[in-house]
């Protein structure tokens, strides 16, 4: 096995049963320096000290091994570490284990295997898959649930991929809930729904069933004036002076003004008689 050493780079041939290139396989983590080798068995060798395996913690000319993990570490200077696989099986089994289980968390769509993928794989392709599922999982959740779970969403990914969706999909449920809310109670409710959503969805349909109950009001006083007293007429006229049914109860009121001056007229001349 030969190498070279160029600039704080170390590369070799490696020439057992290797079939890649270790530049596929490492984890990015490490800030591995691409190998030369394109296409051919090879080693890379890389700076330290890298604090993500202990093992590197190596002094000069001082070499090193460790038959535990998946590959050995030769130390060969305090600033240049050589890295090559012992063992090839477990080398593939080490990597081939991510791909599991990232083919498993799609097969389940489980927002507890990404997220174990995002943890423990920071900056790899894989927890940047498993992210942005994990994400889509929670909008998903946001768009076809309660407000609950917009804030769910909004709570995780303030600045997220879909925030401004989620955002107009919350101020919508919120419109929805005031205004079932609203419906449930009489012309003061509808009035303060309209005036919190002026430009709101559902403010139309707001208006219009406070204008129907308006009327329904309206018509039921106007049915007082009709069935009633001199006295309902007035009131009639007082709250609605300019109302739907207006020169009908004025001409009402009219007619019973003087059917109650007629009866006290009647009413006198009567008396005076029986005197």
């Amino acid at each position: 096995m030969g190498s070279y050493y160029e600039g704080e780079r170390v590369f070799g041939s490696y020439g057992d049963e290797l079939e890649y290139s270790f530049s596929r396989f490492l984890d990015t983590r490490i800030s591995i320096e691409a190998s030369p080798f394109v296409g051919i068995k090879a080693f890379i060798g890389y700076r330290i000290p890298i604090t993500s395996y202990s093992i590197y913690n190596l002094t000069d000319e001082k070499m090193a091994y460790e038959r535990n993990t998946p590959f050995v570490y030769a130390g060969i200077s305090g600033s240049l570490q050589l890295i090559f696989p012992f063992n090839e099986s477990v080398f593939y089994r080490y990597y081939n284990e991510r791909d599991n289980r990232l083919r498993k968390a799609r097969r389940s769509d489980s927002p507890t295997a990404y997220e174990s993928i995002v943890y423990d794989y920071p900056g790899t392709p894989y927890a940047e898959e498993a992210g942005e599922r994990l994400e889509y999982i929670f909008y998903s959740r946001a768009m076809n649930g309660t407000m609950a779970k917009c804030d769910e969403y909004q709570s995780r990914y303030p600045e997220g991929k879909y925030v401004k969706i989620v955002k107009t999909r919350r101020d919508l449920l919120e419109e929805e809930t005031a205004y079932l809310k609203a419906i449930k109670g009489s012309t003061p409710e509808l009035e303060d729904f309209m005036k919190n959503y002026p430009d709101g969805k559902y403010t139309g349909k707001a208006r219009a069933l406070r204008d129907k109950l308006l009327e329904e009001i309206e018509f039921r006083a106007y049915q007082g004036a009709l069935n009633g007293t001199f006295d309902s007429c007035d009131l009639y006229i007082e709250r609605y002076p300019s109302g739907k049914y207006i020169g009908e109860v004025k001409s009402l009121r009219a007619d019973k003004l003087a059917n109650a001056e007629n009866d006290l007229y009647n009413s006198a001349i009567n008396g005076s008689f029986i005197e």
